[in-house]
């Protein structure tokens, strides 16, 4: 995640980063289109909340006991905040793809 979503969005535990991914993906979409067959939108989300937001190993490394020693963020919650987030910016992203791809191109998409 770009620095700058990190900071003006709060990364994935904002809400404002919904509207950034399904901006990033319809750029991806008008630029790529013609040329993909199957979309992705995220690769294992479960495992980049984890291990940004229980266990802290990954930017932006929030952990909080019992799960490690960084004493940021809230391990208990902010996996869920943000595997939430990355849920709903998949289903805008897919929403819009349909909309207003799919039926001119042979794709399809998936999480």
């Amino acid at each position: 995640m770009p620095h700058e979503l990190e900071i003006r969005c709060g990364g994935w535990l904002g809400a404002g980063i919904r509207e950034e991914y399904a901006y990033y993906a319809d750029v991806c979409f008008r630029a790529f289109g013609d040329r993909v067959k199957f979309w992705t939108t995220f690769d294992e989300p479960n495992l980049f909340t984890k291990f940004q937001n229980m266990l802290g190993a990954y930017p932006p490394n929030h952990c909080s006991p019992p799960f490690g020693s960084r004493n940021s963020g809230n391990s208990n919650r902010e996996p869920y905040v943000a595997a939430h987030n990355i849920i709903l910016s998949h289903a805008a992203a897919v929403r819009n793809y349909k909309e207003n791809y799919q039926q001119c191109k042979a794709a399809r998409s998936g999480l």
